[in-house]
């Protein structure tokens, strides 16, 4: 059963990653591919961990350009210069995807190659 996890930050990928590694354990591994959506912030030592899991990292493109200062402004740059690090999940050899939950505006995907940049 593939299950899809709405979080923000790293004390819900904590938790994740947490559930996770304890039903691997009782249960073994298997193709359960979770998927983290929004994946906001991961800390890098949570990366690897991730890997190990077989989870997804889902993106979301829209809130990058338009929430960045905010974001900023919130976590300070050591956080926020990492946050949707795909370029790192990809040196890593971890599978991410892009996804889009912005209905208000007319076309959601017109800021969709400003993220992956």
């Amino acid at each position: 059963m593939q299950i899809n996890m709405h979080m923000n930050g790293d004390a819900a990928v904590d938790q994740a990653l947490k559930a996770i590694e304890t039903a691997v354990k009782k249960y073994g591994m298997r193709d359960h591919r979770p998927v983290f959506i929004h994946a906001s912030y991961v800390r890098p030592d949570q990366i690897a961990r991730v890997k190990a899991v077989g989870a997804i990292p889902a993106f979301t493109v829209g809130s990058l350009p338009f929430g960045g200062d905010i974001i900023m402004n919130l976590w300070g740059a050591a956080r926020s210069n990492t946050v949707a690090a795909a370029a790192t999940y990809d040196r890593k050899g971890v599978k991410f995807s892009w996804i889009t939950t912005r209905r208000s505006r007319p076309n959601p995907t017109s800021c969709s190659w400003w993220t992956p940049m």
